[in-house]
């Protein structure tokens, strides 16, 4: 195998197994020595391809957003109509609790943020910013379609029903009960849909 692809695949490795830790654990509570026994390499292999942690946490952040924007695209292209959409979203967010014991990596991020290197602050706010404006369009298209109720500002409503989600993970994640993340957006989207 060429080198090049060889070392792809090991960055790949790592920021898979370090994706998976820092949802469970948090930023702080993940090291190097976790991440090269979990990956069954040593520490130097990793400092090869992220000379330290501020580099693997902004190829880390990187990473999720655009895999996260490529499935809210997703979401957009099979999803048939707003309230579909926003479903869609709410169990994309669910299934980042896995058992319960786990968030969505800039959920964790968010908790962690002020001990974050700058890079990857800016990065998880412009989660937060993806996720927003995303929601905000879902509303509108909702709206217009006689599927919500209408919302005065927009923004800030997608800001409440994020700011809803990321509690509803917490909420589950503390109890290990992912069925408390469905009460919460359940309960939101009955809040926001329009009666028929």
């Amino acid at each position: 195998m060429p080198q090049n692809l060889k070392d792809h695949s090991t960055a790949n490795r790592v920021l898979d197994a370090a994706q998976v830790l820092v949802k469970a654990r948090g930023w702080s509570a993940v090291s190097y020595a976790d991440l090269a026994e979990r990956v069954g390499i040593r520490t130097a292999s990793i400092h090869h391809h992220f000379p330290g942690k501020a580099e693997l946490g902004r190829a880390l952040v990187t990473r999720y957003n655009s895999t996260f924007q490529s499935e809210l695209a997703d979401i957009d292209k099979r999803s048939d109509g707003p309230v579909q959409r926003l479903r869609g979203y709410l169990t994309l967010l669910r299934a980042a609790l896995a058992d319960g014991g786990s968030l969505c990596l800039c959920t964790m991020l968010a908790a962690d943020y002020e001990m974050l290197p700058a890079p990857m602050k800016d990065l998880v706010t412009k989660f937060n910013d993806i996720n927003v404006e995303w929601l905000a369009g879902v509303l509108r298209d909702g709206a217009a379609a006689g599927r919500f109720v209408s919302v005065d500002d927009p923004i800030t409503e997608a800001q409440v029903i994020f700011s809803e989600a990321q509690g509803a993970q917490l909420l589950a994640r503390c109890y290990r009960d992912a069925a408390r993340y469905d009460l919460v957006t359940d309960s939101l989207v009955a809040r926001l849909t329009a009666p028929r």
